[in-house]
C-alpha cells in the first residue's frame, strides 16, 4: 500500500454501498489459513429496513468462504458460497459522518462503530468499538487505495486499531475495533463494482458454489427461547451429521451429532445473543444465523 501525506481528503466516502463487498476472517492465530466457520464475504442488501425506533438500517449478507480442497481450512484461492444469511445491521449518518451498528452481542442496541469527524486527541466514545479500552485518535494519515483514490485513515492510540474512509476497520467491516484476544481478524479484500479498493487477495478468483441443493435444512423457531428444532429433508443420513453453534468470536458453544433428520435440543443454558450455526454433512455444509432470546 502506498502512503501519501500531502493530499487532502475533502469528500465523505460512505461505508454503506451496494455492489461493494468485504472478504474477511477470524482466527485464533495470525496465519494465512483459517478454520471454518470463520471466513465470510459480506455485502449490503439493496433496501433499507426501519427498526429500533425509526432508524433506517441496511442489512448485510454473509456468504461463507471455502478454501480449495476438503481439509477444512480456509486458504486461497477462495470460493464464496451462494447461500447467505443476514448477519449485521448498520446505519450511516452522512451529515455527522458516523456509522452505527445494531449490536446483537448482548441486548439489541444502537451503538457507534465509526466516527469520521474526529480530530487528533479526540476519544471514540463507543463501548461496542472499544470493548472496555479508551480509544484516543493518535494520527490521521492519507492512504492511497488500489484504484488511486486518496482516503483518510484514522489511527488510534493502539496502533492495530484504525479505520479508513469508505473501507471501515482495517481488520473487518463491523466487528468491534478492539477485538478481544486471542482472536485475530484479517480483512482480505474490499471491492466495489469489480474494482479493487483494499487488501492483498483481491486478485483471487471467487466462484459461487451451491452444495447439494436437494437437501433442505430447517432450524426453528428463530428467534428461540429454550428449545431448537432441526429438520433435514431429502437426506439419506448415511453418514453422521454434525450440528454446531458458534458465537461471534468463532467459539463453539454447542455441538451435537444428529442421529435422525428430525431433532430437538434444549439450549436453555445458552446466553441470549446472536449466533451462527453450521450443519455439516458428507456432501454439503449449511450455515445460518440464530437469535437466542
Amino acid at each position: 500500500m502506498v502512503y501519501s501525506f500531502n493530499a487532502q481528503s475533502q469528500s465523505y466516502y460512505p461505508i454503506i454501498e451496494t455492489n461493494k463487498y468485504w472478504d474477511q476472517s477470524n482466527s485464533s492465530a495470525n496465519d494465512s489459513c483459517f478454520f471454518l466457520p470463520n471466513a465470510y464475504r459480506y455485502e449490503f442488501t439493496s433496501d433499507d429496513t426501519v427498526i429500533n425506533g425509526g432508524y433506517a438500517y441496511r442489512f448485510t449478507k454473509a456468504h461463507p468462504l471455502f478454501g480449495e480442497g476438503d481439509s477444512g481450512l480456509i486458504c486461497p484461492p477462495f470460493r464464496a458460497d451462494t447461500n447467505s444469511y443476514l448477519f449485521a445491521w448498520l446505519r450511516e449518518d452522512t451529515s455527522t459522518r458516523k456509522v452505527y451498528v445494531y449490536s446483537q452481542i448482548s441486548n439489541p442496541t444502537d451503538q457507534l462503530l465509526y466516527d469520521f469527524n474526529l480530530n487528533i486527541g479526540d476519544t471514540l466514545h463507543s463501548d461496542y468499538a472499544s470493548q472496555g479500552s479508551i480509544l484516543v485518535l493518535d494520527t490521521i494519515q492519507m492512504v492511497t487505495l488500489q484504484n488511486g483514490e486518496i482516503r483518510k485513515q484514522y489511527i488510534f492510540n493502539q496502533p492495530w486499531i484504525s479505520y479508513i474512509e469508505g473501507i471501515g476497520g482495517v481488520r473487518g467491516l463491523f466487528l468491534p475495533l478492539n477485538t478481544p484476544q486471542p482472536f485475530t481478524t484479517t480483512l482480505y479484500c474490499v471491492k466495489k463494482s469489480g474494482i479493487n479498493l483494499w487488501g492483498s487477495l483481491c486478485s483471487t478468483v471467487f466462484l459461487g458454489i451451491s452444495k447439494d441443493m436437494n437437501i433442505s435444512c430447517k432450524v426453528f423457531p428463530n428467534p428461540f427461547y429454550d428449545e431448537l428444532n432441526i429438520r433435514i429433508e431429502n437426506s439419506k443420513l448415511t453418514k453422521q451429521i454434525e450440528f454446531e453453534i458458534f458465537d461471534l468470536n468463532g467459539t463453539t458453544v454447542f455441538t451435537n451429532e444428529l442421529q435422525n433428520p428430525n431433532t430437538s435440543f434444549s439450549l436453555s443454558k445458552l446466553t441470549s445473543g446472536f449466533y451462527i450455526y453450521r450443519i455439516k454433512m458428507e456432501s454439503s455444509t449449511h450455515y445460518g444465523s440464530l437469535i437466542k432470546l
